[in-house]
């Protein structure tokens, strides 16, 4: 019997201006992606060619996955309704979105404390435009990523 593989559905309302946007941002941080990881992993240093190689699949795989990111916020019909992905794709969603909220996190919002930025506490008016834009980013991953979590795995809705 071959492997089927399960779709989810996400339902998404988005202004486009904000998902142009986001876009805008995405590309940027994917670029920046594109060269390095988002963090230093903890590897044995004592085979160099295996961290080379283990580096560079990495950040392949995340570039792969930045670049459906990007072409999903493209797609004309994004933020409009339902978004229907096979589970495989929706998990290089949920990477593309860590990394760049984790750059995110690191670069734009880095004199944020973490506790304001996860519960979403920030007051908007009180942030630089750059900070504003990178803000309603890095909650809207945030959100995508919960939702694809939870249409993956309901039980993690209660996390």
């Amino acid at each position: 019997m071959p492997f089927l593989n399960m779709m989810i559905k996400i339902d998404l309302c988005l202004e486009p201006s904000l998902t142009h946007a986001m876009t805008d941002l995405v590309q940027s941080v994917r670029h920046d992606l594109g060269k390095n990881l988002v963090i230093d992993p903890a590897l044995p240093e004592d085979d160099p060619d295996l961290l080379e190689a283990w580096t560079s699949e990495l950040i392949e795989t995340l570039r792969e996955d930045c670049d459906f990111l990007l072409e999903t916020l493209q797609r004309e019909d994004f933020g409009a309704g339902e978004l229907l992905l096979e589970e495989t794709v929706a998990e290089g969603l949920i990477r593309a979105c860590s990394a760049i909220r984790l750059k995110i996190r690191g670069t734009a919002l880095r004199e944020i404390n973490d506790e304001s930025l996860e519960e979403g506490a920030l007051n908007p008016a009180d942030l630089s435009f750059d900070q504003q834009r990178s803000y309603l980013c890095y909650l809207f991953l945030a959100g995508l990523q919960s939702e694809i979590l939870v249409a993956l795995d309901p039980s993690c809705e209660d996390l």
